[in-house]
Parts: C-alpha cells; structure tokens; sequence
C-alpha cells in the first residue's frame, strides 16, 4: 500500500515538474511570455539585445527572441544565394576574449615551407643520381602544395573509445557522468494558442538555435568564460578533441550535455565573424582533418562537429544523419559554388552519430567494465583516420625504363582486363606493385581505388600481365595511370610513373 501511494506521489511530481517546464510555474512562464511579446512587437530589435547571463533551461524571453531572429536568418540565407552580404554583427567579442597571450607565436604548420635549396640547385648536384634528383625536385614541389582530403577523417569504434577514456579518466576525480537536461521550448509557448501553432516550434529548440549559430546566446551554460580562459594559456595548436572535450567535461562536472554544449558555445560566438580563423580562441585548436599541408577551415570543421555531436547527443543518430546531410547540402550551396568543403561535410554527416555514440555511453552506463587504455584511446591515431593516401594528387617522380599497357576487354580480344607492365633497364623480383587507374567518367584518379599486386617478378624486357578490376567500362579507362613499384627484393629503390 505505501508502496503504491509512493509511486502515485512520485508520478504526480513529474508530471507537474513537466508541465511546469522544469522549475519555473506553467504560470509564471505565461506572465514572463506576454512581456516579452508586448515589449518585443513595439521594437523587434530588442530581439538582438537579448542574452542569457545564465544557466536557464526554461527562457519563454529568450522563446520569443529566438521566434523572432529565425525568421530573420532565413532572410539572410536568402540574401546570400543571391549574392548579398550576410548581415553580421562583429562586435560581440570582449577585449579579454582577444588578448592573445601568444600573440607573436607562429601557429604550427605541417610543413616548413623555408626551403634551404632551390630545384635548379637540385638539378645542378653532381653528387647524386638522376634518380635521386627526380625525388628531391617532387620532394621541393610537393611541399608547396595544400591539398583538402576526400575520405572520412574519423574512426567511429576509436573516437567512442577516446569519449569513454575521458569518463573513465574523470571518475577517480570524482565526476561520474550524468546526461543531463537538454533545453526544449517553454511550455508557455505551446499554450499561446496562436503563438504555438508557428512552424518554428515545431522543430526542436536545440535545432533552431544550431542552424542560427545562436546557442551561445539562448542556451548559455555558464561555463563558457572558464572554458576560453583555459584554452588561452595554451600554446597555438596544441588542442585536440580530447582536450577541449575533457576540460569542459571537468568545468560542467559530468553533466555531459553540458559538456558539448559549452563548447559549441564558445565554438559559435565566432561563427559569422569573417576573420574567426586568426580569432585566439580558434587558434588554439589542432586540425583534425584530412590533407596534406591542409590547415584551412580550422574553426568550420570544429565547429560543425561539435555542433552535429551535439544535436545527435540529444535526438540520436536517424535525425542528425538526415540534418548534417541536408547541413552538407546547404554549405556547399552557400560557399558560392566553388569552395571544396569535402573535411566539414564528414564532420556533418558523422558528428550526429559520435553524439549518439555517447548518449548510449552515459545512458547505458558502458562506461562501466571499460578497459582503460589512456596513451592508446587518447591518441589522435586512435580515434582519427590519416591514412589517405595522397599519391594521386601529389607530384610523383616520373622514372623512365618501364612501359605500361592496358589491355580491356570491352576493346581488345582478351575476356579479362589486364595491366601489361614491363622494365626495360633492369629486372626486379619481389615486388609490391600499386596502380592507380583512371575507371570513371570524370577521368581522374582516385587512390581508394587502388590496386595492390604483391610479390611481383619485373623481368628485363619481359612483359608482365596483371589483371585489374576495370571499373564501368567508360571510354576513360586507362587513358591515364599511375604506377608505383617498391619492396623489391634485389633493389632497395622505389620506382613510379605516370601514363597518359
């Protein structure tokens, strides 16, 4: 009997917790909704002046504010495909958010481009073989390049071990991970018969504030200063993923949503101002995508990854598939039609997944019986994938004494595709053999679809039939390959070549 009235209790508590939107009376939300509309109809203005100054989780204020610059952004949007500015306010940052304590440190690149010598130099050496010159000149060449990756730069099963490392981590401080409490809309919003009825509500709160770029305003978690203070004593690239997310981890005491939700904050205060590449707060972080001598759109690719995480953290992996990719869609429209965003488009269609990745950590509490690893699932190598092979858009030495013939079926009298290779200087035995050939109407090479031959005899002169998957059959087949020869068994060198 005192068990039934307990539950009974215990129902009738939520029940009235929720319909009073967390803690604040469905009455008093009403009152705070009707002011703000009244002041906000007389100057609509007043919209943008609005800031929350703290954690607030039920806001029918800042409702009405958001209600009403969504509207507005949708104009902007527009104005952008047809080749207007976007309208942008630029000052929003602190002086103590620009002090850089850094400020005459070099960010860190890939590569030094401060070359000690020159190709003609190269060329001009005595010292060395053709073969050698052929490489160092590439060598020269290939360090001038900057060069934005095709594939996926993440690794699922390691970027989930990398988020539970942290928790685990953090559990001897004493913070165990908790869910949290994600915004959603003021009740009274839903009872303003008129109000309720707009489409705007009928999306998601957290969605309309990420596809504004306004959670750092409607959604604030008090932990934003702490988190930027931090990242400031920091040298300029040094921060990875794992870093920010268990700083803000530590700062929101386990309070996961949190967690992702203060750093897509301090991520999207920057979001419109057109220099946030050399902002301080941006130049803190690492590139974690992939390129080759790739340094750009460091903060879109943070931003849109912590932002997609965050969204899947709160309705899971289906909605934010289907959001990041129309996101992917829609960046590409508005980068006027020219920019390649290949990097911030992964992080838009695999960010929703990684966040619901994380929600089944912390609901399921898979975190428990986890085997810690920290030097392992810590590493960027663990939870990235940078092994892109860039041989395909890279210059390549282009060494004489070998021929290639294509023979394909479709033109030749032969039933299987093959690659006829032959050496004509030396023979070569044991080798590992790598082609890349043109096999789409597009007639570029795409290294993802390379073939591999292993242990291959080169003999002098001789040719040396290797069959390929030949791809669909186009009229661009062939017509341009790259070769690659290496691991040979009686010569240490590697060989390549190019046919077009």
């Amino acid at each position: 009997m005192q068990k039934s009235i307990y539950m009974i209790v215990t129902v009738i508590f939520f029940a009235l917790n929720f319909q009073c939107g967390y803690s604040m009376p469905l009455e008093k939300q009403m009152k705070e909704l009707q002011i703000a509309k009244k002041n906000y109809k007389r100057d609509v203005k007043k919209c943008y002046e609005y800031r929350q100054k703290e954690l607030k989780y039920v806001d029918p204020t800042g409702d009405y504010a958001l209600y009403h610059r969504t509207y507005n952004i949708f104009k902007n949007l527009f104005g952008v495909l047809i080749g207007n500015e976007m309208d942008i306010n630029t000052d929003i940052l602190e002086d103590w958010e620009l002090d850089d304590p850094f400020a005459d440190q070099e960010y860190p690149h890939p590569v030094d481009n401060d070359l000690e010598f020159t190709i003609n130099e190269v060329n001009a050496r005595t010292d060395i073989d053709d073969h050698q010159k052929r490489r160092l000149v590439v060598f020269l060449k290939n360090r001038q390049l900057s060069i934005q990756g095709r594939d996926n730069p993440f690794n699922r099963e390691g970027f989930k071990k990398m988020m539970t490392q942290v928790l685990v981590d953090e559990l001897q401080n004493g913070i165990v991970p908790k869910y949290g409490t994600p915004h959603r809309w003021s009740d009274a919003v839903y009872e303003d018969e008129k109000f309720g009825l707009d489409v705007v509500f009928k999306f998601e709160k957290i969605l309309v504030a990420l596809a504004g770029g306004l959670t750092w305003i409607y959604m604030t978690t008090g932990q934003e200063r702490p988190l930027i203070e931090w990242m400031l004593v920091k040298p300029k690239g040094s921060l990875m993923l794992h870093d920010i997310f268990r700083k803000s981890y530590q700062l929101n005491k386990g309070d996961v949503y949190l967690t992702l939700l203060t750093i897509e904050n301090v991520l999207a205060k920057n979001f419109l101002i057109p220099n946030r590449e050399k902002l301080p707060v941006t130049q803190r972080l690492r590139s974690y995508v992939s390129g080759w001598n790739y340094n750009c759109d460091l903060f879109g690719s943070w931003y849109h990854l912590f932002g997609m995480m965050l969204y899947g953290y709160v309705t899971g992996e289906f909605s934010s598939s289907m959001i990041g990719r129309i996101e992917a869609l829609g960046s590409n429209v508005l980068s006027r039609w020219g920019i390649n965003q290949t990097q911030k488009q992964w992080a838009n269609k695999k960010g929703g997944s990684f966040g619901k990745d994380l929600a089944d950590i912390v609901r399921k509490k898979e975190w428990k019986g986890f085997v810690s690893d920290p030097v392992m699932n810590l590493s960027p190598s663990t939870y990235l994938d940078m092994s892109e092979d860039f041989r395909d858009r890279l210059y390549i030495p282009n060494d004489p004494g070998f021929e290639l013939r294509i023979i394909n079926h479709e033109n030749e009298m032969s039933e299987i595709d093959y690659l006829v290779l032959k050496s004509k200087e030396k023979t070569l035995l044991g080798c590992t053999v790598e082609a890349m050939i043109v096999n789409d109407s597009g007639g570029t090479i795409y290294s993802g679809e390379k073939e591999v031959f292993k242990n291959i005899d080169l003999k002098k002169n001789r040719s040396t039939y290797l069959p390929y998957m030949p791809g669909f059959g186009d009229e661009h087949i062939g017509k341009r390959s790259r070769i690659f020869i290496s691991n040979c068994s009686n010569d240490p060198r590697s060989y390549s070549f190019e046919k077009f």
